[in-house]
């Protein structure tokens, strides 16, 4: 019974990285960097920036403050956007409550679309 249970364990953590490789080496046509971060010092320092591969194509960005439920699901806090040609970046300061929070920042640059997350930090 053991054997099997942890053979099946396993398996199921090769499965977990196999996919997270892939989508770490996808590669995208449009999209040349995108990134989140998150500063908590009293209020919540969150920034996102999109760069277009091409210098003359549209760019656009939407960051997200979320804060953690108790229940482990994520909440948004608040919610920013900007454009530009080549590239496009927020950066913004919220007050906050404690509480364990992120930023997530989707990018789209002509029709391509990718969401990134920072890492989490707590207040």
């Amino acid at each position: 019974m053991w054997k099997k249970l942890v053979l099946w364990v396993l398996m199921v953590t090769i499965s977990l990285f196999a996919v997270t490789a892939y989508a770490a080496t996808t590669r995208l046509a449009n999209i040349d960097k995108l990134s989140a971060s998150l500063v908590i010092s009293g209020s919540a320092t969150c920034h996102g920036k999109v760069t277009a591969k091409s210098d003359n194509a549209t760019a656009s960005i939407t960051v997200t403050l979320q804060k953690q439920n108790t229940n482990g699901t994520w909440a948004i806090v608040n919610s920013w956007t900007a454009s530009g040609t080549g590239s496009a970046s927020v950066e913004k300061t919220q007050s906050i409550s404690s509480g364990t929070y992120r930023v997530r920042s989707t990018g789209t640059v002509s029709g391509e679309t990718m969401t990134v997350y920072s890492a989490e930090r707590t207040k």
